[in-house]
């Protein structure tokens, strides 16, 4: 089943970083038009202040929209290849962690949208390793996507598969 896919809402926080909302504030994608260490320090602030004042109960499902061009790339080297994070940093990723430690069954899905380009392939394979190092007995499921519509099907369906 095909979907439409169009933002509910949409906050953005800097030039370089928008957050989109869909499916009922059920679904949110990081979308970044540019990257920089400052612009990744924005992104974790938010992911934290998004991931804290997640609804109990729900899987946090959220996009990660590193397609326009050479964001996936300094993605890539600003986080060292580890590019599957909920806090997205690696102080982000400590403050993340214990704030989920305190929710029982706690369930997400991060999907990384990566461009068709040539660094995007490169990014995205890259990913593709990190995730399958990251997912084994994990709560987090992680996935990559070179289309936007796949991604966000693949987050919605797990709002049915998930606690």
């Amino acid at each position: 089943m095909s979907q439409a896919w169009k933002p509910e809402r949409v906050s953005t926080t800097s030039d370089a970083l928008a957050l989109e909302w869909y499916a009922g504030d059920t679904i949110v994608a990081y979308v970044l038009s540019d990257m920089s260490a400052k612009v990744l320090q924005d992104w974790s602030d938010a992911a934290l202040d998004v991931l804290k004042n997640w609804s109990f109960g729900k899987p946090y499902l959220a996009l990660y929209d590193l397609a326009h061009a050479g964001v996936v790339i300094t993605y890539l080297g600003l986080v060292q290849r580890k590019m599957f994070s909920l806090g997205i940093t690696q102080a982000g990723e400590a403050q993340a962690l214990a704030n989920i430690a305190q929710r029982k069954d706690f369930g997400a899905r991060v999907a990384l949208c990566a461009s068709m380009r040539h660094s995007g392939h490169v990014g995205g394979l890259l990913a593709t390793i990190d995730a399958r190092k990251t997912r084994s007995g994990q709560a987090v499921q992680y996935d990559v996507f070179y289309a936007r519509e796949a991604a966000l099907n693949w987050l919605n369906k797990a709002q049915t598969q998930m606690p």
